[in-house]
Order: C-alpha cells, then sequence, then structure tokens
C-alpha cells in the first residue's frame, strides 16, 4: 500500500469548492487514488477527514472592501504575497507531520517550495503537475 500526500498550496478549501475545476479535479483523482487502495493525504489532511468538511460561506463585502481601492498597488501586492508564503510555511508545517509518505503529487502554485521541502524531508519521490503557466495565472487572478 502506497502512501500518498497530494498538495495544493491554495489551500483545502479550495478542493471542496465544486465550482473551482481544479479542486474537483483533485479532490476526484484523490478519491480514485484511494479506491485502488492507496492511503491518500490532501494537505494537512486524511481524504476520509475531508470528505466530512464543508466549504465555509463566503462573507459579503463590507466597509472594509470600500477603502481597499485607497491603498496603492504595491502595498496590496506585497500583503497578498506575504499571506501566500505564510500559507506555504503553514502549509508544509502541517504536512511535515505526516508519517509513512511515499510518494508525494503536488499541482504547483505560485511561489511553492512545499512539495521540494517534504520530498527532501521525507525523501521519496516528487511529482510537480504545472496546471498553467503559473505567472500569468497569478497576473489574471491578482
Amino acid at each position: 500500500m502506497k502512501t500518498i500526500l497530494i498538495i495544493y498550496a491554495k489551500g483545502s478549501a479550495e478542493l471542496l469548492n465544486r465550482k473551482s475545476a481544479l479542486g474537483s479535479y483533485i479532490y476526484c483523482l484523490s478519491e480514485l487514488l484511494e479506491k485502488q487502495g492507496n492511503k491518500v493525504y490532501v494537505n494537512e489532511f486524511e481524504l476520509a477527514d475531508l470528505k466530512q468538511m464543508t466549504v465555509p460561506n463566503q462573507s459579503t463585502p463590507g466597509v472594509k472592501s470600500r477603502f481597499k481601492k485607497f491603498i496603492p498597488a504595491f502595498i496590496k501586492q506585497y500583503k497578498r504575497d506575504s499571506d501566500i508564503f505564510k500559507g506555504h510555511k503553514n502549509l508544509f508545517e502541517s504536512t511535515s507531520m505526516h508519517k509513512g509518505i511515499t510518494h508525494i503529487l503536488e499541482f504547483y502554485t505560485y511561489g511553492s517550495t512545499v512539495g521540494v521541502k517534504l520530498k527532501n524531508l521525507f525523501n521519496v519521490d516528487l511529482v510537480t503537475v504545472f496546471d498553467s503557466p503559473v505567472l500569468e495565472e497569478y497576473e489574471f487572478f491578482y
């Protein structure tokens, strides 16, 4: 039996969002790998635990969003990047607790070094999937 860690550094909530094409794909792939007798972790969760989770409701824009237009773009960019990299660090710390990982599959996202760090930590195979040109995707969404 293989123990596979699937990493999607944008976050586990994205995997539960049925409107996210890549999130749905990763979720379905995880289920298929599990049905073949593998133990599957997705980010910090075992797949069985992830199945029981629900997507939190998105809050409506409030007063805070009205003031965002007055903040210079370079400050918003810095904040966004620091949040992304902080999220990657937290993901690395939470996934490094998994024991017995035999393979890592990372769906690469902007700035992620989680897969490489875990590959070196566990001394296992790493497969990285580049879904789209990462910088173009980042520029499009942000």
